[in-house]
C-alpha cells in the first residue's frame, strides 16, 4: 500500500510539471517551497553499495522460510542507506554482485542472483526487469583479490572475514551512450 501511495504522489508531481530544485511547475505558478522540499529527499540516491555477511542461498534451496530469512537479510543490510521514505528508481539500473565465500563452493553462481536481486525490489528499484547491467563474480576463498580502486565499502569487504557479499547498484547510463 505504501508503495502505491508514493506512486501516486510520484505521479501527481509530474502531472504538475514539478521539476526537482525549482519551486515552478510547468504551469510557471509558484509552489511553496517548504512543502516541495519535502519531496526532493524521496528518491534514492545511487550508487547503493552494501555488504551482506553470510552465505548467499540458492533460488533452489528447498525451506521457503529461509530463503524468505536471506532476502531478509539482504533488506537489513540496505535498509539504513535506503530508509522506507525512499522512492524505489524506475530508471534502468546497473547491478554488481562480488561473492567472497569462506572456503571451497559448489554449485552455480547465477543460483544466488535471483533472491538478491528480488530482495531489492519494492525498494532500490521497482522491478528487477529495470536491470539491464548484471556483473557477477565469485571469488576463490585461496585466491589474492586484488582490486585497483575499490570503493569504500567494497574495501571494507575485503577486510571482513568472509562469507560476504558486495552489492552495487547503480543507475545504467550506458544505454545513454547508445543515442
Amino acid at each position: 500500500m505504501w508503495s502505491t501511495c508514493l506512486e501516486v504522489l510520484r505521479a501527481a508531481f509530474k502531472w504538475l510539471g514539478y521539476q526537482s530544485g525549482t519551486n515552478q511547475t510547468s504551469q510557471g505558478t509558484d509552489a511553496d517551497a517548504s512543502s516541495l522540499a519535502l519531496f526532493d529527499d524521496l528518491d534514492v540516491e545511487f550508487p547503493v553499495e552494501f555488504l551482506v555477511e553470510g552465505t548467499p542461498l540458492s533460488l533452489q534451496a528447498k525451506s521457503a522460510a529461509h530463503k524468505q530469512a536471506w532476502k531478509d537479510q539482504i533488506r537489513q543490510a540496505y535498509g539504513p542507506i535506503v530508509p522506507l521514505h525512499k522512492w524505489a528508481s524506475q530508471s534502468p539500473v546497473a547491478v554488481t554482485i562480488y561473492y567472497f565465500p569462506d572456503g571451497p563452493v559448489s554449485g552455480d553462481i547465477d543460483n544466488i542472483l535471483k533472491l538478491i536481486l528480488d530482495a531489492m525490489k519494492s525498494r532500490i528499484f521497482v522491478d528487477d526487469n529495470q536491470v539491464r547491467k548484471l556483473t557477477v563474480q565469485r571469488f576463490g576463498s585461496d585466491e589474492m583479490v586484488k582490486l585497483e580502486n575499490p570503493s569504500a565499502k567494497l574495501a571494507e569487504a575485503l577486510e571482513i572475514p568472509p562469507p560476504v557479499v558486495y552489492i552495487r547498484v547503480d543507475i545504467d547510463g550506458s544505454l545513454d551512450d547508445q543515442a
